[in-house]
């Protein structure tokens, strides 16, 4: 493999590696995540609790957004009458799958 190092280090090495995220927008995703959860002087005991505790409020936040979502209806820019039937049977129609 350190033979082939040529194919690989420079992958290694590149300053973007995910899909075109440079390592500071990585950082800086990761630091809003664990806003308001861990700090500099945070062991790693608290830390292991406080990525469950972030990871819970994460979810906690999507399935509210989710429900809301949901329960929410599109409103139309121009009234048109067959455009509020189309928006209403599909919400009903995706209510319905939801369901089953």
């Amino acid at each position: 493999m350190y033979t082939k190092r040529q194919r690989w280090v420079p992958f290694y090495l590149k300053p973007t590696l995910w899909a075109g995220m440079s390592t500071t927008q990585r950082s800086e995703s990761t630091n809003t995540f664990f806003d308001g959860f861990v700090h500099s002087k945070t062991s790693l005991k608290q830390f292991v609790v406080q990525y469950g505790r972030a990871l819970r409020c994460k979810a906690e936040k999507e399935f509210h957004a989710d429900t809301k979502s949901f329960t929410k209806m599109i409103s139309c820019v121009r009234y048109l009458k067959w455009r509020n039937k189309c928006k209403d049977y599909t919400h009903l129609q995706s209510l319905r799958n939801f369901k089953k």
